[in-house]
Protein backbone atom coordinates (compact mmCIF):
# COMPACT_ATOMS: atom_id res chain seq x y z
CA UNK A 1 0.00 0.00 0.00
CA UNK A 2 1.49 2.93 -0.77
CA UNK A 3 1.54 5.94 2.14
CA UNK A 4 -0.31 8.90 2.63
CA UNK A 5 2.59 11.46 1.48
CA UNK A 6 4.95 10.47 -1.20
CA UNK A 7 8.81 12.48 -1.69
CA UNK A 8 10.08 13.44 -4.65
CA UNK A 9 13.56 13.68 -4.98
CA UNK A 10 14.77 17.11 -7.37
CA UNK A 11 17.86 18.21 -8.09
CA UNK A 12 18.03 22.68 -7.88
CA UNK A 13 21.02 24.21 -8.72
CA UNK A 14 22.59 21.29 -8.51
CA UNK A 15 22.03 20.20 -4.75
CA UNK A 16 19.58 17.89 -3.78
CA UNK A 17 16.23 19.12 -2.91
CA UNK A 18 13.42 16.63 -0.85
CA UNK A 19 9.92 17.94 -2.34
CA UNK A 20 6.79 16.86 -0.12
CA UNK A 21 3.79 15.97 -2.04
CA UNK A 22 0.16 15.69 -0.78
CA UNK A 23 -2.03 13.15 -1.07
CA UNK A 24 -2.92 12.41 -4.90
CA UNK A 25 -5.45 14.98 -6.44
CA UNK A 26 -8.10 12.61 -8.62
CA UNK A 27 -8.96 15.86 -10.79
CA UNK A 28 -8.69 16.15 -14.74
CA UNK A 29 -6.61 18.97 -14.31
CA UNK A 30 -4.23 18.91 -11.36
CA UNK A 31 -2.38 22.34 -10.31
CA UNK A 32 1.22 22.51 -11.16
CA UNK A 33 3.50 24.21 -7.91
CA UNK A 34 5.69 26.87 -7.75
CA UNK A 35 8.49 26.68 -10.51
CA UNK A 36 11.03 23.77 -9.82
CA UNK A 37 14.50 22.10 -11.54
CA UNK A 38 13.93 18.78 -12.09
CA UNK A 39 17.12 16.33 -13.66
CA UNK A 40 16.98 13.92 -16.52
CA UNK A 41 15.71 10.32 -16.24
CA UNK A 42 14.11 11.25 -12.56
CA UNK A 43 10.47 10.32 -11.48
CA UNK A 44 7.74 12.65 -10.73
CA UNK A 45 5.38 11.89 -7.86
CA UNK A 46 3.90 15.08 -7.35
CA UNK A 47 2.80 18.01 -9.84
CA UNK A 48 5.33 20.51 -10.45
CA UNK A 49 6.33 23.11 -12.91
CA UNK A 50 10.06 23.15 -14.10
CA UNK A 51 11.59 26.37 -14.55
CA UNK A 52 14.29 26.04 -16.90
CA UNK A 53 14.92 23.68 -20.26
CA UNK A 54 16.11 20.08 -19.77
CA UNK A 55 18.81 18.80 -22.59
CA UNK A 56 18.72 15.01 -22.05
CA UNK A 57 19.47 14.09 -25.60
CA UNK A 58 22.63 11.76 -23.44
CA UNK A 59 20.16 9.93 -21.22
CA UNK A 60 19.52 6.45 -21.69
CA UNK A 61 16.39 6.43 -20.17
CA UNK A 62 13.19 8.42 -20.39
CA UNK A 63 13.86 11.73 -19.85
CA UNK A 64 11.07 12.13 -17.06
CA UNK A 65 8.40 9.36 -15.71
CA UNK A 66 5.83 10.16 -13.59
CA UNK A 67 4.37 7.51 -11.51
CA UNK A 68 1.59 9.00 -9.30
CA UNK A 69 -2.20 9.84 -10.27
CA UNK A 70 -3.31 13.62 -10.19
CA UNK A 71 0.09 14.93 -11.57
CA UNK A 72 0.60 17.83 -13.85
CA UNK A 73 3.92 18.14 -15.52
CA UNK A 74 3.75 22.07 -16.26
CA UNK A 75 6.79 22.75 -18.48
CA UNK A 76 6.10 26.91 -17.67
CA UNK A 77 7.24 26.82 -21.30
CA UNK A 78 10.56 25.45 -21.44
CA UNK A 79 11.90 22.65 -23.69
CA UNK A 80 13.07 19.30 -22.81
CA UNK A 81 15.24 17.53 -25.52
CA UNK A 82 15.05 14.08 -25.83
CA UNK A 83 17.24 11.01 -26.44
CA UNK A 84 15.95 9.33 -29.85
CA UNK A 85 15.86 5.77 -28.22
CA UNK A 86 13.93 6.60 -25.53
CA UNK A 87 10.43 8.23 -24.30
CA UNK A 88 10.89 11.69 -23.12
CA UNK A 89 7.69 11.97 -20.56
CA UNK A 90 5.91 8.61 -20.01
CA UNK A 91 3.57 7.85 -17.53
CA UNK A 92 4.63 4.63 -15.53
CA UNK A 93 3.27 1.75 -16.95
CA UNK A 94 3.28 -0.45 -14.38
CA UNK A 95 1.70 1.68 -12.57
CA UNK A 96 -0.98 2.50 -14.85
CA UNK A 97 -1.81 -1.49 -15.02
CA UNK A 98 -2.61 -1.40 -11.45
CA UNK A 99 -5.40 1.16 -12.15
CA UNK A 100 -3.26 3.77 -10.21
CA UNK A 101 -1.66 5.97 -12.29
CA UNK A 102 -4.83 7.91 -14.27
CA UNK A 103 -5.82 12.21 -14.46
CA UNK A 104 -1.85 12.80 -15.28
CA UNK A 105 -1.58 15.67 -17.56
CA UNK A 106 1.78 17.20 -19.50
CA UNK A 107 0.86 20.75 -20.88
CA UNK A 108 2.86 24.06 -21.44
CA UNK A 109 6.50 23.88 -23.48
CA UNK A 110 8.04 22.42 -26.27
CA UNK A 111 9.52 18.65 -27.07
CA UNK A 112 11.91 18.13 -29.49
CA UNK A 113 13.33 14.58 -30.58
CA UNK A 114 13.01 11.58 -28.49
CA UNK A 115 11.41 8.46 -29.63
CA UNK A 116 7.68 8.95 -28.12
CA UNK A 117 7.29 12.64 -26.72
CA UNK A 118 4.34 11.94 -24.60
CA UNK A 119 3.20 8.33 -23.36
CA UNK A 120 0.47 7.44 -21.35
CA UNK A 121 -1.12 3.97 -20.12
CA UNK A 122 -4.28 5.39 -18.00
CA UNK A 123 -7.36 7.16 -17.74
CA UNK A 124 -8.24 10.94 -18.39
CA UNK A 125 -4.96 11.78 -19.30
CA UNK A 126 -4.38 15.07 -20.89
CA UNK A 127 -1.88 16.48 -23.25
CA UNK A 128 -2.54 19.82 -23.75
CA UNK A 129 -0.54 23.49 -25.23
CA UNK A 130 2.30 21.59 -26.35
CA UNK A 131 4.71 21.92 -29.31
CA UNK A 132 6.38 18.71 -30.22
CA UNK A 133 8.77 18.85 -33.19
CA UNK A 134 10.52 15.56 -34.57
CA UNK A 135 10.28 12.80 -32.63
CA UNK A 136 11.52 9.76 -34.13
CA UNK A 137 8.53 7.89 -34.18
CA UNK A 138 5.77 9.05 -32.10
CA UNK A 139 4.73 12.85 -30.82
CA UNK A 140 1.33 11.69 -28.30
CA UNK A 141 0.87 8.17 -27.92
CA UNK A 142 -1.86 6.60 -26.31
CA UNK A 143 -2.08 3.14 -24.75
CA UNK A 144 -5.19 1.29 -24.05
CA UNK A 145 -6.63 4.80 -22.76
CA UNK A 146 -10.09 5.89 -21.59
CA UNK A 147 -10.95 9.41 -21.58
CA UNK A 148 -7.97 11.17 -22.67
CA UNK A 149 -7.89 14.49 -23.76
CA UNK A 150 -5.16 15.76 -26.60
CA UNK A 151 -5.91 19.33 -27.53
CA UNK A 152 -4.28 22.37 -28.36
CA UNK A 153 -1.39 20.87 -29.42
CA UNK A 154 0.88 21.55 -32.81
CA UNK A 155 3.02 18.34 -33.72
CA UNK A 156 5.38 18.16 -36.54
CA UNK A 157 8.20 16.02 -37.98
CA UNK A 158 7.05 12.76 -35.94
CA UNK A 159 9.02 9.95 -37.90
CA UNK A 160 6.10 7.75 -38.06
CA UNK A 161 2.40 9.38 -35.68
CA UNK A 162 1.98 12.70 -34.55
CA UNK A 163 -0.75 10.97 -32.61
CA UNK A 164 -1.09 7.30 -31.79
CA UNK A 165 -3.98 5.59 -30.22
CA UNK A 166 -4.44 2.17 -30.03
CA UNK A 167 -7.12 0.08 -28.26
CA UNK A 168 -8.73 3.09 -26.53
CA UNK A 169 -11.83 4.09 -26.05
CA UNK A 170 -13.77 7.63 -25.64
CA UNK A 171 -11.00 10.08 -26.19
CA UNK A 172 -10.98 13.44 -27.19
CA UNK A 173 -8.35 14.51 -29.87
CA UNK A 174 -9.58 18.46 -30.69
CA UNK A 175 -7.84 21.96 -31.84
CA UNK A 176 -4.48 20.40 -32.97
CA UNK A 177 -2.50 21.20 -35.85
CA UNK A 178 -0.67 18.60 -36.84
CA UNK A 179 2.19 18.58 -39.89
CA UNK A 180 4.21 16.71 -42.07
CA UNK A 181 4.13 13.46 -40.14
CA UNK A 182 4.51 9.97 -41.69
CA UNK A 183 0.92 9.55 -40.23
CA UNK A 184 -0.38 13.14 -38.42
CA UNK A 185 -3.19 11.18 -36.84
CA UNK A 186 -3.59 7.59 -36.16
CA UNK A 187 -6.46 5.32 -34.35
CA UNK A 188 -6.24 1.34 -34.25
CA UNK A 189 -9.07 -0.61 -32.65
CA UNK A 190 -10.20 2.52 -30.83
CA UNK A 191 -13.65 2.75 -30.05
CA UNK A 192 -16.03 6.00 -29.44
CA UNK A 193 -13.45 8.77 -29.59
CA UNK A 194 -14.25 12.11 -30.98
CA UNK A 195 -11.82 13.54 -33.36
CA UNK A 196 -12.57 17.23 -33.98
CA UNK A 197 -11.36 20.49 -35.11
CA UNK A 198 -7.86 19.72 -36.22
CA UNK A 199 -5.59 20.96 -38.74
CA UNK A 200 -3.71 18.80 -40.83
CA UNK A 201 -1.22 19.03 -43.35
CA UNK A 202 1.23 17.11 -45.71
CA UNK A 203 3.60 19.64 -47.44
CA UNK A 204 4.90 19.36 -50.43
CA UNK A 205 4.75 16.66 -52.95
CA UNK A 206 4.53 13.97 -50.61
CA UNK A 207 2.80 11.00 -51.74
CA UNK A 208 3.20 8.34 -49.28
CA UNK A 209 2.24 10.07 -46.04
CA UNK A 210 -1.45 9.93 -44.44
CA UNK A 211 -3.49 12.92 -42.72
CA UNK A 212 -5.69 10.80 -40.84
CA UNK A 213 -5.50 6.65 -40.55
CA UNK A 214 -8.33 4.78 -38.65
CA UNK A 215 -8.14 1.15 -38.87
CA UNK A 216 -10.57 -1.66 -37.35
CA UNK A 217 -12.07 0.94 -35.16
CA UNK A 218 -15.77 1.07 -34.03
CA UNK A 219 -18.38 4.36 -33.57
CA UNK A 220 -15.26 7.11 -33.80
CA UNK A 221 -16.99 10.99 -34.91
CA UNK A 222 -14.68 12.83 -37.06
CA UNK A 223 -16.13 16.43 -37.09
CA UNK A 224 -15.30 20.13 -38.01
CA UNK A 225 -11.85 18.58 -39.47
CA UNK A 226 -9.56 20.04 -41.83
CA UNK A 227 -6.69 18.26 -43.82
CA UNK A 228 -4.10 19.28 -47.05
CA UNK A 229 -2.17 17.19 -49.26
CA UNK A 230 -0.11 13.75 -48.69
CA UNK A 231 -1.81 10.62 -50.02
CA UNK A 232 -5.04 10.70 -48.26
CA UNK A 233 -7.23 13.50 -46.12
CA UNK A 234 -9.18 10.72 -44.22
CA UNK A 235 -8.85 6.89 -44.90
CA UNK A 236 -11.02 4.89 -42.58
CA UNK A 237 -11.00 1.63 -42.73
CA UNK A 238 -13.06 -0.67 -40.14
CA UNK A 239 -12.49 -3.75 -42.31
CA UNK A 240 -15.76 -4.92 -41.49
CA UNK A 241 -15.90 -4.54 -37.76
CA UNK A 242 -17.29 -0.84 -36.75
CA UNK A 243 -18.83 2.14 -38.53
CA UNK A 244 -17.78 6.11 -38.49
CA UNK A 245 -19.49 9.53 -38.70
CA UNK A 246 -18.14 11.91 -40.32
CA UNK A 247 -19.47 15.35 -40.53
CA UNK A 248 -18.52 18.34 -41.79
CA UNK A 249 -14.65 17.91 -42.09
CA UNK A 250 -12.76 18.99 -45.17
CA UNK A 251 -10.16 17.68 -47.50
CA UNK A 252 -8.20 19.48 -49.62
CA UNK A 253 -5.25 18.55 -52.39
CA UNK A 254 -4.72 14.99 -51.87
CA UNK A 255 -2.06 13.60 -54.11
CA UNK A 256 -1.48 11.10 -56.19
CA UNK A 257 1.42 9.42 -58.77
CA UNK A 258 1.22 7.25 -61.87
CA UNK A 259 1.37 4.22 -59.71
CA UNK A 260 -0.51 5.50 -56.60
CA UNK A 261 -3.97 7.07 -56.29
CA UNK A 262 -4.85 9.36 -53.41
CA UNK A 263 -7.96 10.37 -52.17
CA UNK A 264 -9.67 13.02 -49.76
CA UNK A 265 -11.82 10.55 -48.35
CA UNK A 266 -10.98 6.88 -48.36
CA UNK A 267 -13.52 4.73 -46.62
CA UNK A 268 -13.36 0.96 -46.89
CA UNK A 269 -16.07 -1.64 -45.57
CA UNK A 270 -17.23 0.93 -42.77
CA UNK A 271 -19.75 -1.89 -41.73
CA UNK A 272 -20.95 -4.15 -38.69
CA UNK A 273 -19.76 -7.85 -39.69
CA UNK A 274 -23.58 -8.65 -38.49
CA UNK A 275 -25.04 -5.57 -40.69
CA UNK A 276 -26.45 -4.24 -37.93
CA UNK A 277 -27.08 -1.04 -37.06
CA UNK A 278 -25.52 1.85 -36.32
CA UNK A 279 -24.63 2.31 -39.54
CA UNK A 280 -22.20 4.84 -40.94
CA UNK A 281 -22.56 8.22 -41.74
CA UNK A 282 -21.16 10.83 -43.85
CA UNK A 283 -22.96 14.58 -44.09
CA UNK A 284 -21.85 18.01 -45.07
CA UNK A 285 -17.94 17.09 -45.93
CA UNK A 286 -15.90 18.79 -48.76
CA UNK A 287 -13.20 17.44 -50.99
CA UNK A 288 -11.68 19.72 -52.88
CA UNK A 289 -9.00 19.61 -55.37
CA UNK A 290 -8.07 15.79 -54.86
CA UNK A 291 -7.65 13.01 -57.15
CA UNK A 292 -10.67 11.26 -56.04
CA UNK A 293 -12.78 13.23 -54.04
CA UNK A 294 -15.01 10.09 -52.27
CA UNK A 295 -13.83 6.29 -52.78
CA UNK A 296 -16.12 4.05 -50.79
CA UNK A 297 -15.66 0.09 -51.07
CA UNK A 298 -18.50 -2.16 -49.39
CA UNK A 299 -19.78 0.22 -46.61
CA UNK A 300 -23.97 -1.41 -46.51
CA UNK A 301 -26.33 0.92 -45.37
CA UNK A 302 -24.06 3.92 -44.86
CA UNK A 303 -25.68 7.00 -45.72
CA UNK A 304 -24.11 10.04 -47.83
CA UNK A 305 -25.61 13.07 -47.22
CA UNK A 306 -24.88 16.54 -48.70
CA UNK A 307 -21.43 16.33 -49.50
CA UNK A 308 -19.79 17.95 -52.08
CA UNK A 309 -16.98 16.87 -54.83
CA UNK A 310 -15.50 19.92 -56.46
CA UNK A 311 -12.32 20.47 -58.39
CA UNK A 312 -10.67 16.27 -57.93
CA UNK A 313 -8.48 15.22 -60.65
CA UNK A 314 -10.53 12.06 -62.08
CA UNK A 315 -13.86 10.97 -60.47
CA UNK A 316 -15.65 12.79 -57.75
CA UNK A 317 -17.68 10.26 -56.17
CA UNK A 318 -16.96 6.76 -56.25
CA UNK A 319 -19.01 4.27 -54.97
CA UNK A 320 -17.96 0.51 -54.88
CA UNK A 321 -20.43 -1.96 -54.06
CA UNK A 322 -22.98 0.73 -53.19
CA UNK A 323 -25.14 -1.89 -50.95
CA UNK A 324 -28.30 -0.64 -50.02
CA UNK A 325 -26.81 3.14 -49.18
CA UNK A 326 -28.33 6.05 -49.21
CA UNK A 327 -27.23 8.52 -51.32
CA UNK A 328 -28.50 12.12 -51.39
CA UNK A 329 -28.43 15.29 -52.00
CA UNK A 330 -24.65 15.12 -53.13
CA UNK A 331 -23.05 18.12 -55.28
CA UNK A 332 -20.40 16.93 -57.62
CA UNK A 333 -18.71 19.66 -59.77
CA UNK A 334 -15.53 20.36 -62.34
CA UNK A 335 -14.01 17.30 -61.39
CA UNK A 336 -11.55 15.49 -64.25
CA UNK A 337 -13.76 12.00 -64.85
CA UNK A 338 -17.72 11.60 -63.83
CA UNK A 339 -19.06 12.73 -61.09
CA UNK A 340 -20.70 10.02 -59.36
CA UNK A 341 -19.59 6.58 -60.33
CA UNK A 342 -21.24 3.62 -59.05
CA UNK A 343 -18.96 0.30 -59.27
CA UNK A 344 -20.26 -3.25 -59.23
CA UNK A 345 -23.61 -2.37 -58.33
CA UNK A 346 -25.63 -5.03 -60.06
CA UNK A 347 -28.75 -6.80 -58.66
CA UNK A 348 -28.41 -9.06 -55.31
CA UNK A 349 -28.71 -6.03 -53.53
CA UNK A 350 -25.63 -4.56 -54.39
CA UNK A 351 -27.16 -1.42 -55.56
CA UNK A 352 -28.13 1.58 -53.56
CA UNK A 353 -30.84 1.85 -51.83
CA UNK A 354 -31.68 5.55 -52.19
CA UNK A 355 -29.70 7.21 -54.97
CA UNK A 356 -31.87 10.75 -54.87
CA UNK A 357 -31.67 14.84 -55.49
CA UNK A 358 -27.53 14.78 -56.42
CA UNK A 359 -26.35 17.35 -58.73
CA UNK A 360 -23.05 16.77 -61.07
CA UNK A 361 -22.25 19.62 -62.96
CA UNK A 362 -19.40 20.65 -65.46
CA UNK A 363 -17.49 17.30 -65.01
CA UNK A 364 -15.41 16.07 -67.73
CA UNK A 365 -17.52 12.65 -68.55
CA UNK A 366 -20.40 11.58 -67.22
CA UNK A 367 -22.33 13.34 -64.60
CA UNK A 368 -23.67 10.30 -63.22
CA UNK A 369 -22.92 6.83 -64.03
CA UNK A 370 -23.17 3.26 -62.87
CA UNK A 371 -21.94 -0.50 -64.17
CA UNK A 372 -25.53 -1.40 -63.89
CA UNK A 373 -28.95 -0.39 -63.56
CA UNK A 374 -29.70 2.14 -60.72
CA UNK A 375 -32.80 2.99 -59.64
CA UNK A 376 -32.59 7.01 -58.56
CA UNK A 377 -34.68 9.91 -58.65
CA UNK A 378 -34.48 13.72 -58.79
CA UNK A 379 -30.62 13.78 -59.84
CA UNK A 380 -29.64 16.40 -62.24
CA UNK A 381 -26.75 18.00 -63.95
CA UNK A 382 -25.22 19.11 -66.95
CA UNK A 383 -21.51 17.97 -67.85
CA UNK A 384 -18.83 18.75 -70.69
CA UNK A 385 -17.51 15.68 -72.34
CA UNK A 386 -19.88 12.88 -72.29
CA UNK A 387 -22.80 11.89 -74.68
CA UNK A 388 -24.55 11.57 -71.67
CA UNK A 389 -25.14 13.23 -68.16
CA UNK A 390 -26.60 9.64 -66.82
CA UNK A 391 -25.49 6.37 -67.87
CA UNK A 392 -27.45 3.51 -66.44
CA UNK A 393 -29.37 5.78 -63.39
CA UNK A 394 -32.83 6.65 -63.64
CA UNK A 395 -34.09 9.07 -62.41
CA UNK A 396 -31.61 11.73 -64.02
CA UNK A 397 -31.57 14.74 -66.16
Amino acid sequence: MRGRFTYLAAVVAGAGVLLLAGPAVASRQAHATAATNVACGGTITASITINGDLDCSSTSSPALTIDQPGVTLDLGGHTITGNSGYPVVVADDTCAYGGQCNNETVTNGTITGGEYQVEFWGQNDTASNLTLTDAASTGVYLHYTTNALVTGNTITGAGSEGIYSEYGSSNVISSNVLKDDSYNLELEYDQADTVSSNNSSISGDDTSSYNFYDYQSDLNTYTNNVTAGGRYGYYIDPDGDGSVTMTSNGARAAKHTSSETGSGFYIYEAYHWSYAAPYSVFSGNVATGNYYGYYDYYSPSDLWLENTANYSGNIGFWFEYPTRNQIIGNVSKYNGDSGFYLEDSEGYGYEALTFANNQAWYNQDYGFYADYSQAGSNNTGSNTNSPLDCYDVSGCS
